[in-house]
């Protein structure tokens, strides 16, 4: 009984971190200056702001009940790792593409880090979230 409530909840925790993740590749669509700092920053920023990180912890801490207790261990495994990959990479935009407001490393390597970035987050929070969705107790 319970592990329908901790999938519920996990899953909706990832359908809100899958759906950020998507919707900041495109977006913001305009930036007031250097558009490669400003997307990293305002990510990291909406990230923290919206509580999207909350969401993300909770997707991750439900996969690690789903492992301990559920029946599709496999899935659940897949959806943590998706997961823990998806947080490394938004940590990773943070403290190598931007730190004390302004880019570490030059413009063109930063854009290239930062939008392979923004690929890889959308890709393993939708990874997670479908795996999440597989994790799920058929009964």
């Amino acid at each position: 009984m319970w592990r329908g409530w901790v999938w519920r909840v996990a899953l909706a925790g990832a359908v809100v971190t899958a759906g950020y993740f998507a919707v900041t590749l495109v977006l913001p669509l305009r930036t007031m200056g250097d558009p490669v700092y400003d997307t990293a920053m305002l990510r990291a920023r909406w990230y923290g702001a919206w509580g999207v990180v909350w969401c993300h912890l909770l997707a991750l801490l439900g996969a690690v009940a789903l492992l301990v207790a559920g029946p599709r261990r496999r899935w659940a495994l897949v959806a943590l790792l998706a997961g823990v990959g998806a947080l490394g990479v938004i940590i990773f935009e943070e403290g190598r593409v931007i730190r004390f407001g302004d880019l570490i490393e030059p413009r063109e390597l930063a854009a290239w880090r930062l939008m392979a970035g923004r690929w890889a987050s959308a890709l393993l929070s939708g990874g997670m979230l479908f795996a999440l969705w597989r994790a799920r107790d058929p009964r």
